[in-house]
């Protein structure tokens, strides 16, 4: 990533004692992201178990059947995240841990995963966390509740003790509406699926910090897929990961923040025509896919990106994905090579594949083209 794009943060880490069981102080020095980048002002702040709720019947029930659990690991501990949800930690055949909430409503924590409290006194270092699942009943995660979740601390460069570093699997459920500010920050999450009940994901929440000292490592080969509800991302939201996936900026989606996605270097499709584009939002890829006097064209000409118009997405037209520009049997043919996986498709085909416009590409899509093509229906709307 170039440091002239993103200077993300100044962090001073105290990091005396993380190794050694006692708690592991991390907090921002300072801010320097462009003044026309940021709307909001990123601070770190230290976990407080004093704030954690107390524990009541519902906690302790959830305590106790995450104890029970076989599926995860050999269960280790537990912290309390919310009124009425908790993370259990289970160590993993392999030696790496998983970590998996379960409960209700949202969870936060304000950066707890920096030292992971629970309520037993044990101390488990996070940098070996490689999964995190979120349950079903989740709804909210709000700010820096996973910030550093797998901080590789390289506190003894050469101790031959250290496990390799893993990227992190993540897994969000189908209930949760909103990710808050820095929620995943210097989390290194390997692939990133935004559920489409989701609606707003905070500035920074999957941030990585530029790799300026040995405690920050930038992801690189990820990929990213969105909700088709998205409708705000907030700025550097996904900031200081290398995409190298194509994306798809559904139709909800009312606005980018700036420097978004800095990293991208496939292309953007971008369905909605008047999504507010701030500034560097959607970096610097290598093409760009949207309507005719769309923001996505205007934010193409000024960065000399690429670009190609899409079609109205209702309109006939839009239907050929062969992109020669007319709908023909040869479409129907393609359609059911993709359907068959004997080709892919990019993000232009995808959508023009999609005939019945429910958001998906299968087997019905082709039924209409084929109706369509034999005149029995007159349109594809």
């Amino acid at each position: 990533m170039k440091k002239q794009l993103i200077s993300i943060l100044t962090v001073t880490a105290l990091l005396a004692g993380s190794c050694f069981g006692g708690a592991a102080a991390v907090w921002a020095e300072e801010v320097n992201l462009p003044q026309e980048a940021v709307s909001d002002t990123l601070e770190l702040t230290e976990p407080d178990p004093s704030t954690l709720p107390e524990m009541n019947d519902t906690l302790t029930a959830l305590q106790q059947a995450a104890a029970n659990r076989t599926d995860c690991g050999t269960y280790k501990s537990f912290a309390v995240v919310g009124d009425s949800a908790i993370a259990a930690l289970y160590r993993k055949t392999d030696g790496y841990y998983h970590l998996v909430v379960t409960g209700t409503g949202s969870i936060s924590g304000k950066g707890f995963m920096k030292q992971f409290y629970n309520r037993d006194g044990i101390d488990i270092s996070n940098k070996y966390i490689d999964q995190l699942t979120i349950e079903e009943g989740i709804t909210e995660i709000k700010e820096q509740t996973f910030y550093a979740l797998n901080q590789y601390y390289v506190i003894f460069p050469y101790d031959t003790n250290l496990m390799p570093k893993k990227l992190v699997t993540l897994s969000l459920p189908n209930s949760l509406l909103s990710i808050g500010k820095l929620a995943f920050c210097d989390s290194k999450i390997a692939d990133i699926t935004i559920p489409d009940s989701v609606t707003t994901i905070g500035m920074g929440a999957f941030l990585q910090m530029e790799d300026d000292d040995m405690y920050h490592v930038m992801v690189e080969h990820a990929t990213v897929q969105l909700g088709k509800g998205l409708e705000t991302i907030g700025d550097v939201a996904f900031n200081g990961y290398s995409i190298d996936s194509d994306l798809v900026l559904p139709a909800s989606l009312q606005s980018v923040g700036a420097s978004a996605f800095e990293g991208a270097t496939k292309s953007i499709t971008v369905m909605n025509a008047s999504c507010q584009l701030n500034t560097d939002a959607l970096g610097t890829p290598s093409q760009i896919y949207g309507y005719n006097n769309s923001t996505a064209q205007t934010y193409a000409t000024e960065k000399n990106i690429p670009f190609t118009a899409l079609e109205t997405a209702r309109c006939l037209c839009c239907r050929y994905v062969t992109l020669d520009g007319s709908v023909t049997l040869s479409d129907a043919v393609f359609l059911q090579k993709y359907l068959g996986k004997r080709m892919e498709f990019n993000d232009v085909q995808l959508a023009n594949g999609d005939c019945n416009n429910d958001g998906v590409v299968d087997d019905s899509d082709c039924q209409v083209l084929i109706n369509f093509l034999l005149g029995k229906i007159d349109s594809m709307n």
